[in-house]
């Protein structure tokens, strides 16, 4: 994982998630809140064909694909029981009956759309 700091002052990390697509994770220039986005860089869009299976979509120029989440500090709160028991343990939950399925309330998230150029 790699650190830098953007032209406006956030920090950057970037990765390599295990397909090989290259992910970041930045902390964002909210105004109104602190929020960070997660996701893949590029959108990569593919389309499965009869013959030849997945292959590279020809969108049309200026065309927009949504990359990355833009999550609030309560929103990482709610994921990270979540994410620690999958590092630990490689299961999301602990296996009780009684537990509950993750709920993530996304009613004040707000979708900021970042630029793909498809050429």
């Amino acid at each position: 994982m790699d650190s830098q700091i953007t032209q406006r002052g956030f920090e950057l990390l970037t990765f390599t998630d295990s397909s090989g697509y290259k992910c970041s994770l930045q902390k964002s220039s909210s105004a109104m809140d602190d929020k960070v986005w997660l996701g893949t860089d590029d959108a990569n869009p593919q389309i499965m064909t009869a013959n030849e299976g997945w292959q590279p979509l020809n969108a049309p120029e200026n065309t927009l694909f949504n990359t990355r989440m833009h999550l609030t500090r309560q929103q990482v709160s709610d994921l990270l029981p979540y994410l620690t028991r999958f590092a630990e343990t490689g299961d999301l939950s602990d296996g009780c009956e009684h537990h509950a399925p993750i709920s993530i309330d996304l009613s004040n998230a707000k979708i900021i759309p970042s630029t793909v150029t498809v050429k």
